[in-house]
């Protein structure tokens, strides 16, 4: 199928092309940017005291002392020294509208301390030793060996481990991704427990040091919650708008090549059935063959020439090749006559004007076609036929073909005349101009005539 599109439909088609491509890139780039990777880090002072809260406008972290109980274990080289046992538990709350993702919580050691436990994720242990810093990754949930706890000061006892942390020490806690510990919705909150152990010299006496770690870091990433951002919907709306408008103008335009197309056919039809008709014609006065394509051709150059449309220079050439559609009601003794025709014979010639515009009377689909055949032959001085039409009041379409005809009629042969040549065909155009021929068109023929020919 031939995609014919109007410069004005390329245009509208193109810009909303370009605005929907820059609203989709930039709607994307939105999503893309309210879903990247946005580090943060927040401090928090919990350790101080326990139980304790600390809060800001975005999270509440809370940690408490769950139990502290006194026992003896064999953890330190003396069999008998005494232990406390404190489990801590700290629970995250996400007071924001956005998914924290990929976070993890660094816990500074302030005092000795033995870890024995992270419940439910896991740890990466940095213990320094000479400033160097012995890194480990594990998860208390599976067995420790031995070899795990390479370069750590620790002890095992009843098949329990028992991890020393010195004053400088940190441990930074991950979620366990298994139970979706790694990411904490809106509103809700994600809990993990420590427990440690640390020497105490007297059991018997009544204050305890419980504070065995003082700065918590808490690092994660925000993930934005798209559908609670009004912005979203406000680039939605529009997203979706261009889409729609984008859909819209690409079915108009495949609508108007569609259509385009189909008119395209239609003249190819209207335009081959009147050539059709056109050799019945010229069949019938052989010694005109060719003529009214002649003329058509001459007609759309002139009216090409004086500015008219493509669409009405189309209109031109059909009228124009339908101008003598009348000699059909035309004898053939008459049309075929070798001899100069008597003066009777010639009126009878001349009904072929008023017998065309019957036949196309009812022939609408092209505009002026009937007046185009009707008034060919009138003269701008009022000197034609049928109806003596002067200056202005013959249709142009009229004037145009009236010329066209006579400069082909002069430039061929017939039976009853020889053919003259171009130059003495021009000095005839310039000699009735303002007689037969409207002015302008004398001058446009001219110049169409001096161009094709390369005449000065």
């Amino acid at each position: 199928m031939k995609i014919i599109l109007s410069k004005g439909k390329k245009i509208v088609f193109l810009v909303s092309f370009i605005i929907l491509l820059l609203f989709s890139v930039f709607f994307w780039i939105y999503v893309f940017l309210f879903n990247s990777k946005q580090y943060s880090d927040d401090r928090f002072e919990v350790f101080n005291n326990c139980p304790y809260t600390s809060k800001n406008n975005n999270f509440q972290i809370k940690c408490e002392e769950v139990s502290s109980i006194i026992l003896k274990k064999n953890i330190s080289d003396k069999e008998s020294d005494s232990y406390i046992r404190l489990v801590y538990n700290l629970i995250i709350k996400n007071h924001t509208k956005s998914v924290i993702k990929d976070w993890k919580i660094r816990l500074n050691v302030l005092d000795d301390v033995y870890l024995n436990n992270v419940l439910i994720g896991s740890a990466e242990i940095h213990h320094f030793v000479n400033k160097k810093d012995n890194l480990i990754k594990i998860n208390f949930n599976n067995l420790l060996r031995e070899k795990d706890l390479l370069g750590f000061t620790g002890r095992s006892y009843s098949d329990d481990f028992y991890i020393l942390l010195n004053q400088g020490d940190y441990i930074d806690y991950l979620p366990n991704p298994v139970y979706r510990e790694d990411k904490i919705l809106p509103d809700n909150s994600s809990k993990f427990s420590l427990v440690c152990y640390c020497k105490i010299d007297d059991p018997d006496e009544g204050f305890i040091d419980l504070n065995k770690f003082n700065n918590l870091t808490f690092t994660y990433k925000l993930g934005y919650v798209l559908f609670k951002s009004p912005v979203f919907y406000i680039l939605l709306v529009f997203f979706l708008t261009w889409i729609i408008s984008f859909l819209t103008t690409l079915l108009s335009s495949l609508r108007t090549i569609n259509l385009v197309d189909t008119v395209h056919r239609y003249s190819e039809i209207v335009e081959q059935s009147i050539s059709a008709f056109m050799g019945f014609i010229d069949a019938k006065d052989s010694g005109t063959k060719g003529h009214s394509m002649r003329v058509a051709n001459y007609s759309k150059l002139i009216a090409e020439k004086l500015g008219f449309s493509k669409d009405d220079c189309r209109d031109v050439f059909y009228i124009a090749l339908m101008h003598d559609c009348g000699k059909i009601g035309i004898p053939d003794s008459i049309l075929k006559k070798p001899g100069k025709l008597t003066e009777e014979e010639k009126e009878i010639i001349k009904t072929h004007t008023t017998i065309g515009a019957k036949i196309l009377q009812d022939f609408n689909s092209i505009p002026n076609i009937r007046e185009g055949v009707l008034y060919h032959h009138e003269h701008y001085d009022g000197s034609g036929y049928p109806e003596g039409l002067k200056g202005d009041e013959i249709p142009l379409v009229a004037r145009i073909i009236c010329i066209a005809d006579a400069f082909d009629v002069m430039t061929s042969t017939r039976c009853y005349k020889t053919k003259i040549d171009i130059i003495d065909a021009i000095k005839e155009i310039k000699e009735n101009k303002g007689i037969q021929f409207d002015p302008i068109i004398a001058e446009v023929m001219i110049e169409i005539l001096n161009e094709e020919y390369f005449i000065d």
